[in-house]
């Protein structure tokens, strides 16, 4: 009984903290999916925009909930499939072992990577959690089979495809782990009839979804693909703090510990093995082998996230129960949660950005009834966000206007300083700064007036 309350507890506690940035403010990619979103005449006009930014079934959310909601209507999807993910794998793992139950929930509950995109309006989180919906299902059709575990599993890995075209990964690794199951369990002529009939609907949306849509996509574009990214995405995903050198050091183990419980799961012939074996070559493919001529970000291996913490929970949680490494793997869980809890508190205070401040901030302190903004680098992606909070929060008090020397420019975090030093050049002084607090989005604005008596920013030089 006592158990059960621990395992609650953590639980409740993974929830609270994704419930406490569910009212973060929209950045930029969200804000363009509402602008995609409300571009359409029908739900249909959603699969014809041929954009990677398109989600869709994050877009049909924000279809039907339309522009200028409260920005905690948007999260609620990804709320939900947060808090999903950290029942459903502790579920997965509790059918292993209580010690394996509470490591997993303690990795999935306390991961900040997992915790930010519990709260963005857009399709990772829902991807992530019918990524490890679908795990369990299939884990529990195993132990005792029914018609409604692979309808539901089914469904489930259509909505994992039209939450993220990521997906595909985690639903290969499906597909080969229940063929391997069947094949086993039957003749292989009944074993193959059986796969094509509980993959087809799943496997033929993905076609149509390829030729009326994937095949005409096009990038929407963003910051060039970090020198590093192997290192970045072991930050972000285990918590560390990004340049840490000790970053790609616990991405090695993490994956070493990975591979480790892989080779267990085989061994006990668990098909669990075939979808570990999808996650962990997946990253890999992303980052060493992706061509670097188009723009990765570590956010790209956020739908196998789950199953690597799945992994790494099962693997330390057999540690929990041995004499001789319970201490080590102990700490190990502690020292995760405490370098999240250190990462996601800024997170929590500042979310991703601070946009209707500063857009508040440059309309008090412009005196006409027109304001002239611009920005350094990604003009139209920044003046889209600066018009969506002008008109929906301050209800247009300024008419926005753009040109090559505006009164007011902003500079985000990718700024480079050659750009600033023209700013400077041309008369123009930082006057306030706007941090975020998001590790793996958003941006930090910086916003330069063109005016001789401004008063530059602390700590900008």
């Amino acid at each position: 009984m006592r158990r059960n309350w621990i395992i609650f507890i953590l639980i409740v506690a993974a929830a609270a903290v994704r419930l406490a940035g569910i009212d973060c403010q929209l950045w930029l990619d969200e804000i363009w999916s509402i602008t995609w979103a409300q571009s359409c005449k029908t739900p249909w006009d959603i699969f014809t925009i041929h954009h990677d930014n398109n989600h869709w079934l994050n877009t049909l959310w924000l279809y039907f909930l339309g522009a200028g909601r409260p920005w905690w209507v948007y999260h609620v999807p990804a709320e939900i499939c947060g808090i999903g993910t950290v029942i459903v794998g502790w579920l997965i793992a509790r059918r292993r072992g209580w010690w394996e139950g509470l490591a997993t929930v303690i990795l999935l509950g306390g991961s900040e990577f997992l915790v930010e995109f519990s709260s963005e309006a857009r399709g990772y989180a829902p991807a992530g959690f019918f990524a490890i919906l679908c795990v369990s299902l299939l884990d529990a059709n195993r132990a005792a089979p029914r018609r409604w575990k692979v309808a539901a599993m089914a469904a489930g890995a259509g909505l994992g495809i039209l939450s993220h075209l990521t997906f595909i990964v985690v639903l290969a690794g499906l597909i080969a782990a229940s063929g391997l199951m069947l094949i086993r369990q039957r003749h292989w002529v009944d074993g193959v009839v059986r796969i094509v009939l509980w993959w087809a609907v799943p496997v033929g949306l993905l076609a149509a979804l390829y030729f009326v849509d994937v095949r005409m996509m096009h990038r929407g574009g963003g910051p060039p693909t970090p020198a590093d990214l192997p290192s970045e995405a072991a930050g972000m995903i285990l918590g560390i703090p990004l340049g840490s050198v000790a970053a790609p050091i616990f991405g090695i183990v993490a994956m070493v510990l990975c591979v480790l419980r892989i080779v267990r799961l085989w061994r006990a012939k668990d098909p669990l093995w075939i979808i570990g074996t999808a996650a962990v070559l997946y990253v890999p493919a992303v980052l060493y082998l992706w061509p670097r001529s188009d723009y990765l970000h570590p956010r790209y291996l956020f739908v196998v996230t789950p199953v690597l913490m799945l992994l790494l929970g099962l693997e330390l949680g057999k540690w929990l129960a041995s004499r001789r490494l319970s201490v080590v793997a102990a700490a190990m869980l502690g020292g995760f949660v405490v370098i999240n809890a250190i990462t996601v508190c800024p997170f929590l205070r500042l979310g991703r950005g601070q946009y209707l401040q500063a857009v508040e901030y440059m309309v008090h302190h412009t005196s006409t009834a027109e304001m002239s903004v611009n920005s350094l680098d990604h003009s139209s992606a920044t003046l889209m966000v600066v018009d969506y909070y002008d008109e929906y929060n301050l209800h247009g008090i300024r008419r926005l206007t753009s040109g090559d020397q505006p009164q007011w420019a902003i500079a985000d975090q990718t700024a480079d300083s050659s750009a600033v030093r023209w700013l400077r050049k041309g008369g123009y002084r930082a006057v306030m700064f706007f941090p975020k607090g998001s590790v793996t989005s958003g941006e930090s604005w910086t916003i330069y007036e063109k005016r001789g008596n401004s008063q530059k920013v602390s700590g900008l030089q």
